[in-house]
């Protein structure tokens, strides 16, 4: 892993955001709920209320990128997670899906 910053899109960076899903999978194994944000995502006011509400309709959430397109381009930069199978699942099918892309395929943020 790197040891300082890295530009957005090299190898280093799409490496640190691989890192951070698996990171997000193996905290559901022991916790109920977990909200990540990037360092730069900064709130004006406590979004857990909130957060907690969605998480009773959805186990996932994710921010979406600011582009004009549908479906939208969903964003790892924030992320809330209820522990279900179903949110389990999802991460492990992604997880799968990157780690067994061919050799030599660009890998994607």
């Amino acid at each position: 892993m790197p040891q300082g910053y890295v530009e957005y899109g090299t190898q280093a960076f799409i490496a640190i955001n691989w890192a951070k899903v698996r990171y997000l999978r193996w905290l559901l194994e022991d916790y109920r709920h977990v909200v990540y944000a990037d360092i730069d995502v900064a709130w004006l006011s406590d979004p857990l209320w909130y957060l907690q509400s969605v998480a009773r309709h959805y186990s996932l959430a994710f921010q979406t990128e600011a582009v004009r397109r549908f479906p939208p381009v969903s964003c790892w930069g924030f992320a809330s997670m209820r522990a279900t199978d179903i949110s389990r699942r999802f991460l492990d099918e992604v997880l799968s899906e990157h780690d067994n892309r061919p050799s030599g395929s660009a890998a994607v943020a």
